[in-house]
């Protein structure tokens, strides 16, 4: 008993130190301080930046640390290698970046952009934190966590985090609300694209808990998150969201037809009545009359107009390739800060963060061919392990390849990538690499047990 509680304690440290890093990390990485000019959270000065750079990291030296001294397990040498040479490959990339470039502004002037000493030591600091992370991510946590209640809990902290930026963005935002204001619905994230992705995150996340094990209330979160964001209405994660919970839904029926075919059948019936009784009412223009329906096909297209749709997008990537030349440029990209600052300047006139809207794109203009290989093969790795479960005749790999390709057609628009110093790198690592490579090494530890037959346990 003793040594159960011994091994659970030492468990709910680590996953409470691994929570604590994601926190000061996503804090940190953000870049976000809790100074508010305006309305708008302004950015972290020198000191403000060091300052926490210096906290993440004792954090992050921390978990290494007692991972090391707690568990015994051998760490993954190719994972060290790819994170060195990302990591490297940024280095190169920002200290190799010219002095200063011309950025051509709108209206066509020709102005400068010039990283300051400072600027590149922090591009390299932020980027090199994330490469610890990442490692910490696919490599140590999935393995010193082998407790079901604390991965549990780790989950429900992602549910409640999204169930706080809800209630957060109500009471601070309520006004935006009630005139249905998309683009001021932000809760804390000062961002509807990203706020409405913590909560895609989150759908994810009780999808996560109730694989393990199912209960009817977890439904109810899946649909307050999927609704909450038709207030937000980003319609990337908006369309996911939906798409996910129909998905999930019926391969949830498919998995439990044989054990619960009344209960399925009841509430498969109620779902198909409610859509077509939604279909009828659209299509009759029953709901012209009602101020919410009304508001929401204003946001929808007010969301698609002439610059937010994919158009415009590909007006941001062609003029990106035309920015993005050289070799060198190629390989090891213009680093990561770099690129992104540039066509905030080419966007607004001033010095701002700009957005590329594809995470691959993201990859190569940043890291140059060095990141994108990399990126592609975090998609490859996590494709393979899910298929993995599947012919382990383990179905959660089908959940987890559902989550892969929400976060894919997301990054195909949006900011949306697994290595880089973003809020939403962390969350996808979050949500699909923790979980799915926790889950690999769960399979594998108990069928190593069931190999040991009782003759060798006598033995033994």
């Amino acid at each position: 008993m003793k040594k159960c509680l011994r091994i659970d304690s030492k468990q709910l440290l680590m996953g409470f130190l691994f929570i604590l890093n994601l926190a000061l990390g996503a804090f940190f990485i953000q870049g976000m301080s809790l100074k508010i000019v305006d309305g708008n959270f302004v950015r972290f000065n020198v000191v403000e930046f060091y300052s926490f750079f210096i906290i993440a990291m004792s954090a992050l030296a921390l978990f290494f640390y007692l991972a090391a001294r707690l568990y015994k397990f051998r760490l993954n040498i190719v994972f060290m290698i790819v994170a060195l040479v990302l990591f490297l490959g940024n280095v190169v990339a920002i200290v190799g970046f010219p002095s200063s470039v011309n950025v051509i502004t709108p209206g066509n002037i020709i102005n400068e952009y010039a990283p300051s000493v400072n600027d590149r030591i922090g591009f390299i600091c932020s980027f090199g934190y994330v490469c610890l992370v990442v490692y910490a991510m696919v490599d140590v946590f999935p393995k010193v966590i082998s407790s079901k209640r604390v991965f549990d809990f780790y989950c429900w902290l992602i549910v409640l985090f999204g169930v706080i930026s809800i209630i957060y963005s109500l009471c601070m935002q309520w006004e935006h609300y009630l005139t249905w204001n998309c683009y001021s619905i932000t809760s804390f994230t000062n961002n509807r694209n990203v706020y409405c992705f913590f909560l895609l995150t989150s759908m994810l996340a009780i999808m996560a808990i109730h694989e393990r094990k199912a209960y009817v209330f977890h439904w109810a979160f899946m649909v307050i998150f999927a609704f909450a964001m038709l207030f937000p209405l980003s319609k990337t994660s908006v369309v996911l969201g939906f798409a996910l919970l129909a998905t999930y839904g019926v391969y949830r029926f498919i998995l439990t037809i044989k054990r619960h075919w009344i209960r399925n059948v009841i509430s498969m019936s109620i779902v198909i009545a409610l859509i077509v009784t939604l279909v009828v009412l659209v299509s009759t223009h029953s709901l012209d009359n009602w101020q919410l329906y009304q508001s929401l096909l204003r946001n929808f297209n007010e969301a698609n107009r002439e610059d937010n749709t994919i158009a415009a997008r590909i007006d941001i990537w062609e003029y990106c390739f035309t920015t993005f030349k050289g070799t060198f440029s190629y390989i090891f990209g213009m680093g990561d800060g770099n690129f992104m600052m540039m066509l905030g300047y080419h966007d607004t006139g001033i010095v701002s963060e700009g957005y590329v809207h594809n995470g691959f794109l993201i990859a190569l203009f940043y890291g140059g061919v060095i990141r994108l290989i990399g990126e592609i093969a975090v998609w490859v790795y996590l494709g393979v392990s899910s298929i993995r479960l599947l012919f382990k005749k383990q179905w959660v790999g089908f959940y987890y390849l559902m989550g892969i390709a929400v976060i894919f057609v997301h990054s195909m628009v949006e900011n949306t990538f697994f290595i880089g110093a973003d809020g939403k790198a962390m969350l996808c690592n979050c949500l699909i690499t923790v979980p799915l490579l926790h889950k690999l090494n769960e399979v594998g530890k108990e069928k190593a047990s069931n190999a040991i037959s009782p003759e060798a346990s006598a033995t033994i």
